[in-house]
């Protein structure tokens, strides 16, 4: 039986960051840090369960998957789970969207609305979770399409003018980036 420092290939190895904007780093799957999900993982509010179908993507406070809820008719959500040490970030969205929900209950279509909201805990500490509709590529990204005509072009505009509008109609300033 040889043990690793028997074996002169296992002796340095240390981990090295992968550098691509698709994978996250694993080093933040740490106390504080990302909540550790698997495809085909149920995470259950106290109303719904939520299973795991793919991730769509990370950022600097929280990992987003696609899920699936519902046992008689299924329907797919966005699962946006907070980093541990990040969750108070949730608390102004988390408001905006009870706000919006209280003062104009038919929304409007390009305003994403809040489908659920819920805490879990974990082995990095209690990660807050918003569910939400499932959308397109960011406007970022449409927007560097060379494929858009103008035509689509002027929509998105439009769109986002009218969002803009009811949302600052509504007492909500939006100050982030797309």
């Amino acid at each position: 039986m040889s043990t690793s420092a028997d074996n002169k290939y296992f002796r340095d190895y240390q981990y090295c960051a992968i550098s691509s904007d698709e994978i996250e780093n694993v080093e933040k799957y740490t106390p504080g840090g990302y909540h550790p999900v698997d495809i085909g993982d149920v995470i259950s509010s106290d109303e719904h369960d939520y299973e795991v179908v793919h991730k769509f993507g990370y950022g600097g406070f929280a990992t987003v998957w696609l899920v699936r809820s519902g046992a008689q008719s299924t329907s797919y959500h966005a699962l946006k789970i907070l980093c541990a040490d990040r969750a108070d970030y949730a608390d102004p969205e988390l408001a905006i969207f009870q706000h919006l929900k209280k003062v104009a209950a038919t929304g409007h279509p390009n305003v994403v609305e809040l489908y659920d909201s819920f805490k879990i805990t974990g082995p990095n500490g209690e990660h807050k979770c918003l569910v939400l509709p499932v959308l397109g590529p960011g406007l970022t990204k449409l927007w560097a399409s060379t494929t858009l005509s103008s035509a689509v072009r002027r929509d998105m505009c439009r769109q986002v003018a009218s969002a803009t509008a009811f949302l600052h109609q509504h007492g909500v300033c939006h100050g982030g980036k797309l």
